[in-house]
């Protein structure tokens, strides 16, 4: 059969636009008959009855042909009555629409024709005549035909190819006798289909899945999102299709140890297994080896774990007793064996063995080779000859001293007038050197550098009070700590410690209680990442616990005038560390609010006092206060509403109580007592009005009142006259007389025979 292009989007539901329709597009069943083959039948009209040849016997088609088949006296149709004729006819009742009219209140409408001009049927109605009609409106295949540029024709036959120029929707289904081709190409896009995602339990982005061809790979992703999607390359498959899917990959058939987070191996064809060592969790690839090889780099090296606190084994492959390792492309191989670590050396003759120049601020303890720079004199054997002590040199041995020169005490004393002290060996006593001065035996010392610095080289104590009118300086890797047993007394007014984030991140005051063991301390820190103030507290158990400190209202750039807490408020947190007032304030015998109250659960009280109309107005706590507020009163629908009236209390009243509205009951309602209504009239029954309020009505005659839509009578109905209406009625009816009355039922009315 002929193909059917769709150049557009085809949509599954909806209505196809007229002006899509092309030639050859059949819209009314004028035009399939003549594309129908000859001798074809397409409509009653075509068949003549009494033409037909072969008919089966005791087939009937038309109702002339059933009444002579009928027995005798048998009515079969309305026709056949005369309705003047019948005797007996029951009081009341019409067969008529003539008989209705008079019947009905007035300004009924029982017929069209009561108000002429009124349109009762669509023949009444010419198309061409009406106003305002609305745009692109048919109502006729004449005018579907109008719209196509050429009259319809029927597509199952055509000869050639319906080209729809816009989207077409079907709201059934589409079936191709052939191929269904999407003809869709646009440079590296190729055909497309869209198929609708379902309306429940689907998280796919878009309206749905998309399956299209895009340069070699025919792709099916989802519509919206990040298109999510597969795709398989055509041109890897090999001739004729030939490549199976399914076998170019084994399927998995078993899965082993299935835990959140551990890295999936193969065991073998179809099977895996979730390894239990080896785990990632979007951060970090953890592997769990314990005192063994946990990963290996190509064929020279691994690491290990050896069992040993924050250590990490680098391990050859091919000799496990040596590691190294080189940093950058460009650095210096760091190289290690059971003698010591070499750095540019694979033969380390010493603990640390650097093959080249080594550059330290200090060395400490021995070592081979030079450390000083080529060129620089450290001793005088590196240059015999060298006078480098007067030792060397004899002064009675040295020719051409110069006259007058004297080289010794000895040969100055002679020199000397009378009386000079050159020496203290002229006075036994007299200190000459600070060696023989111990200051600690000194008296009298009133101070000491007064016009330089003093430097203490040990331990030094002072048993009394020490001064400081400057700086305190401590260097060093320790500070002032363990004053004990005393009181340190700093007379300044700032105490600055010092921070550095986020090395050092914690600076303040702690307080050791050195007689508990374990140690108990308690510390008041500032922390300099969180910027705020902690309390840290280790106790006897030697568990710490820490808490941020409270402060109150935040005021900024004044400090000196801070803000307080308003007497008797109750506090509530203010953002971060700061503490700021509620709405609650308590006195010690009231707990105020000031503003609005909003409970999500019950509030529960003794009692509630209201002390504004539009607090707690009409809302009690117990039937004790509804009993006292409601007796002697009169109840208006606005001061007792059922929702404020707990389902275990009961409301009292020590007089009778009026309820100026409707009282509406929405469950079951129980009256022990008489219930006595005004309005209504003794000894006669009830009914309900179209009000849906209570009436009396009298009933006439005794016997049992039937109030039911379908009634079960199981006693006699004696009556004088039955007034029967509706089309269900038939059988023997027993009239005041002894004769029976057959009524059958004849359209809408009852007839008596």
């Amino acid at each position: 059969m002929p193909a059917t292009r769709l150049t557009g989007t085809f949509i599954r539901s909806g209505s196809i636009p007229t002006t899509a329709l092309g030639g050859g597009v059949v819209s009314s069943s004028v035009q399939i008959i003549t594309s129908l083959p000859a001798g074809t039948v397409s409509s009653s009209g075509q068949v003549d009855y009494n033409n037909i040849t072969n008919k089966l016997s005791g087939v009937v088609s038309s109702s002339t042909q059933v009444q002579p088949l009928l027995p005798g006296g048998t009515v079969s149709s309305s026709g056949q009555v005369d309705y003047n004729l019948i005797t007996n006819k029951l009081s009341g009742v019409v067969s008529a629409s003539t008989q209705v009219q008079p019947l009905l209140p007035g300004g009924t409408v029982s017929s069209s024709a009561q108000y002429s001009g009124w349109v009762t049927a669509s023949s009444q109605i010419d198309y061409n005549n009406i106003t305002n009609k609305l745009s692109g409106v048919i109502s006729s295949s004449t005018q579907f035909n109008a719209l196509t540029s050429t009259s319809a024709s029927f597509a199952a036959t055509a000869s050639f190819v319906n080209t729809l120029l816009q989207t077409v929707s079907a709201s059934g289904n589409i079936a191709a006798g052939a191929n269904l081709i999407s003809n869709n190409s646009i440079g590296d896009e190729g055909g497309e289909i869209l198929l609708a995602k379902p309306q429940t339990n689907s998280t796919i982005a878009g309206t749905g899945v998309t399956i299209d061809i895009f340069q070699n790979k025919l792709r099916f992703f989802e519509q919206g999102g990040s298109a999510r999607g597969f795709f398989v390359d055509v041109t890897s498959g090999s001739g004729a299709a030939g490549t199976n899917l399914q076998a170019a990959a084994s399927a998995v058939s078993s899965y082993t140890n299935a835990t959140d987070n551990r890295v999936i191996t193969s065991t073998g064809a179809g099977g895996i297994n979730a390894e239990s060592t080896l785990t990632y969790d979007g951060t970090v690839l953890a592997i769990s080896t314990n005192n063994a090889k946990f990963l290996q780099g190509g064929d020279d090296s691994a690491l290990h774990d050896i069992n040993v606190a924050n250590t990490l084994g680098v391990y050859g492959v091919q000799d496990s007793t040596v590691g190294a390792i080189k940093l950058g492309s460009n650095g210096q191989v760091i190289y290690s064996n059971a003698t010591g670590v070499g750095i540019g050396t694979i033969t380390p003759g010493a603990l640390l063995h650097v093959q080249g120049a080594a550059s330290a601020s200090s060395f400490i303890g021995p070592h081979t080779g030079s450390i000083l720079s080529p060129g620089v004199v450290s001793a005088s054997s590196q240059y015999p000859g060298w006078v480098t002590a007067s030792s060397q040199i004899d002064y009675n041995s040295i020719t051409n001293k110069l006259s007058g020169v004297v080289s010794s005490s000895a040969q100055v004393q002679p020199l000397l007038p009378g009386g000079t002290v050159s020496s203290s060996l002229q006075y036994p006593g007299w200190v000459t050197s600070s060696a023989q001065i111990v200051v600690q035996n000194t008296t009298g010392i009133g101070a000491l550098a007064t016009t330089g610095s003093n430097t203490f080289t040990a331990n030094q104590t002072i048993t009394g009070s020490l001064f400081i009118s400057q700086n305190l300086v401590v260097q060093g890797s320790s500070s002032i700590s363990f004053i004990s047993q005393s009181t340190l007394n700093i007379g300044t007014n700032i105490i600055t410690v010092n921070t550095l984030t986020p090395g050092t991140r914690f600076g303040g005051l702690s307080v050791i209680d050195s007689g508990s063991s374990p140690q108990r301390s308690g510390s008041l820190y500032f922390d300099s990442i969180n910027d705020q103030w902690i309390f840290v507290h280790q106790n006897t158990a030697g568990g710490v616990t820490s808490s941020v400190v409270l402060m109150g209202p935040q005021t900024f750039n004044n400090v000196g005038n801070e803000t307080l807490i308003t007497q008797n408020r109750v506090l509530k947190g203010g953002g971060l560390e700061h503490i700021t007032d509620s709405q609650i304030s308590d006195n010690g015998i009231t707990v105020s609010i000031t503003n609005g109250l909003s409970a999500g659960s019950t509030i529960t009280a003794s009692s509630f006092t209201a002390t504004a109309t539009s607090s707690l107005a009409a809302i009690y706590s117990s039937s004790g206060q509804v009993v006292t507020a409601v007796a002697g009163q009169t109840i208006a629908p606005a001061t007792i509403n059922a929702t404020n009236i707990l389902s275990s209390s009961v409301l009292q009243t020590s007089t009778n109580a009026l309820i100026g509205g409707k009282l509406a009951v929405t469950g079951s309602a129980e009256f022990t007592g008489t219930v006595t209504a005004s309005i209504l009239t003794a000894n006669q029954a009830v009914f309900t009005n179209a009000s849906d309020g209570l009436v009396s009505n009298a009933i006439t005659g005794t016997g049992n009142v039937v109030m039911s839509a379908s009634p079960t009578l199981t006693g006699t109905i004696t009556a004088n006259n039955i007034v029967m209406s509706g089309s269900q009625f038939s059988g023997i009816v027993s009239g005041s007389g002894l004769q029976y009355r057959l009524v059958v039922p004849v359209g809408t009315n009852l007839y008596a025979t």
